[in-house]
């Protein structure tokens, strides 16, 4: 029996193909054995050469010149840009740039560092401030901050012909945060009004600071907390991919279901040993019937019915007093006979006489 063939001669035969975009960015750089995306590396050589043009990064390209460009990446082709379609439209090269960033299942900047961005760049003081975003830069993974130097470094070229492209670093920074920094908490629901200005508002913050800084942020002598004396990172550096996603695959129709009914299997188990857990039973009339409460409810009933004179005293019109002690039965319970008042005397109750109707109409022949 044959053995399968390795995944390295699939890709020798043009069988198996990596994707380009869309593909967590640390599994590409590892795929393709390269220390920055090759999509960054070609788009931001063209566009330093060709691209100082009038609102490059904001302006958008053709759009059938972007899925061009994206296929020929895809299929592990370098395209050539030197082409007159691409030079008659070179916003087509960096919405594709932009483009590659914002597919990231994981963001550039990573979603397990959002909140501490934010949080470093509210620091008061830009030398504090430094030191917290340099401290946050470090936990960043090696695909990532290898990128994000590359990146920042491009950016702050094409930042000084702001003159001629009327994109400045604060310009800059708005167009390309919402493809750097993204939160995940505020993704998964509908976020609008001031949640979502909000989010912009740290997005554009976080990625102007670092364009301002990103000589001083990544130069190796450059020392903060996140560093020892040789230089060597000790934070905790995150993985690539989320933890609580190791997959980005889709799941099919079967497989949702599958999974459904082993979590229905798992917890129906649980459900019916709870029920019949003696233990649980006993916690629950304990708690139910345990003197204080029924102590409470006895009180309280008794306040409710002393508040104002029984209904028994309407029988007692000109007879003898009875008096009941108070007993365990359920009817005496039921029609609370023999209470105590507050004063510590008991209630004294009479009642009337039983007569049949045989001596009532004789009573009253005879009257």
């Amino acid at each position: 029996m044959k053995s399968r063939p390795s995944k390295q001669r699939l890709k020798q035969r043009g069988i198996l193909r990596e994707r380009v975009f869309g593909c967590d960015l640390g599994e590409h750089l590892k795929n393709a054995g390269s220390d920055v995306p090759q999509v960054l590396r070609s788009c931001s050589e063209f566009i330093e050469k060709h691209g100082i043009v009038d609102g490059i990064y904001r302006l958008s390209g053709v759009s059938s010149n972007i899925q061009r460009l994206r296929h020929e990446f895809d299929s592990e082709r370098v395209p050539e840009l030197s082409k007159d379609v691409y030079l008659q439209d070179i916003h087509s090269v960096s919405s594709l740039c932009k483009l590659y960033f914002r597919e990231l299942p994981n963001p550039l900047l990573t979603y397990q560092l959002y909140n501490k961005f934010a949080e470093a760049v509210s620091v008061s003081g830009n030398e504090e401030c430094l030191v917290r975003v340099h401290d946050v830069i470090q936990q960043l993974p090696p695909p990532h901050y290898r990128t994000l130097e590359y990146l920042l470094r491009h950016l702050a070229r094409m930042a000084m012909h702001s003159q001629n492209t009327s994109m400045h670093i604060r310009n800059l920074a708005i167009v390309w945060a919402p493809n750097l920094l993204r939160s995940m908490a505020l993704e998964s629901v509908a976020q609008c009004g001031a949640d979502a200005f909000q989010e912009v508002r740290v997005q554009s913050l976080v990625v102007e600071f670092l364009l301002n800084n990103v000589q001083v942020l990544f130069s190796d002598t450059f020392t903060s907390v996140g560093k020892d004396s040789a230089g060597r990172c000790f934070l905790p550096r995150p993985k690539s991919q989320l933890v609580s996603c190791p997959s980005t695959r889709l799941l099919s129709l079967e497989e949702a279901q599958a999974r459904t009914q082993a979590l229905c299997k798992i917890s129906r188990p649980e459900a019916k040993r709870e029920s019949t857990d003696p233990q649980g039973q006993g916690k629950v009339s304990s708690v139910l019937g345990s003197p204080d409460a029924r102590q409470k409810a006895e009180s309280n009933g008794r306040l409710r019915k002393t508040s104002g004179p029984s209904w028994r005293t309407f029988f007692a019109i000109g007879k003898a007093p009875v008096t009941f002690r108070k007993k365990s039965h359920r009817l005496g319970e039921l029609f609370g006979l023999g209470e105590s008042l507050p004063g510590g005397q008991a209630e004294t109750v009479t009642l009337r006489s039983a007569k049949s109707e045989e001596s009532l109409t004789s009573q009253a022949s005879m009257t």
